[in-house]
């Protein structure tokens, strides 16, 4: 139901501020906005595109109570919300934390990447609101290609923030893990911080924009540079 628009921020069309490429999917079509480039996303949640070539865009797409998502989105596509929640789950609005087991599936581009959220699957969850990040393009990194990207926490009582490593394999499927991470300077918890967002610097280089509060407090939020060893 959520979309990803596309405008060229110098030009006009008519009474609009901004023009609409005319190669987006959708122009010309009857009862379709020609500012939608894809659809069928409930909540993307930071969306980055990949250094090398520019064009593939990735989105941490946050779903319900049951699997998080990682899509990489392209024109025309489908993500899938609210037919299926996580890669291809089978989802009802009405009963969320029960997929059924067959629903329509045509037409829909699956997501790349799921884990469970510790909401409605507590058991091996990895957290409960995805963070989108960014395709590692730096040499220092030690994940050069790699999808770094994480959960804003494991819970809401205190910060547990995740950081997750994407892998694409040959064979075009994508596996991730869960960072073991060390905190530069510890944290009141010992936990990772609270991921509010990723960043990149012009060497491809991917930061950790994080807090260990769930609002501004002071002088408690960070920027870590992801290092992996």
């Amino acid at each position: 139901m959520g979309k990803i628009l596309r405008i060229d921020v110098d030009a006009r069309t008519g009474d609009k501020p901004y023009g609409v490429p005319s190669d987006n999917p959708f122009v010309g079509k009857k009862d379709v906005l020609p500012e939608i480039w894809a659809y069928g996303l409930r909540n993307p949640w930071r969306c980055s595109f990949d250094q090398a070539g520019g064009t593939q865009l990735y989105c941490g797409d946050v779903q319900q109570n049951s699997w998080e998502a990682i899509k990489a989105i392209d024109k025309g596509q489908n993500m899938g919300w609210r037919r299926v929640e996580g890669v291809m789950r089978c989802f009802n609005w009405a009963e969320p934390d029960n997929h059924p087991a067959s629903c329509d599936k045509s037409g829909i581009t699956a997501s790349i990447m799921e884990y469970a959220n510790c909401t409605a699957v507590p058991n091996g969850c990895k957290g409960i609101s995805v963070t989108g990040g960014y395709v590692s393009r730096g040499d220092g990194t030690g994940s050069k290609g790699k999808y770094i990207f994480g959960d804003w926490s494991k819970g809401f009582a205190e910060n547990d923030g995740q950081i997750f490593i994407g892998t694409k394999g040959s064979d075009g499927k994508w596996s991730m893990e869960v960072a073991d991470v060390e905190v530069q300077g510890g944290t009141p918890n010992g936990k990772t911080p609270y991921i509010l967002a990723f960043a990149q610097d012009a060497k491809g280089d991917v930061y950790a924009l994080t807090s260990v509060t769930t609002g501004p407090n002071g002088s408690q939020d960070t920027i870590y540079k992801v290092v992996t060893k």
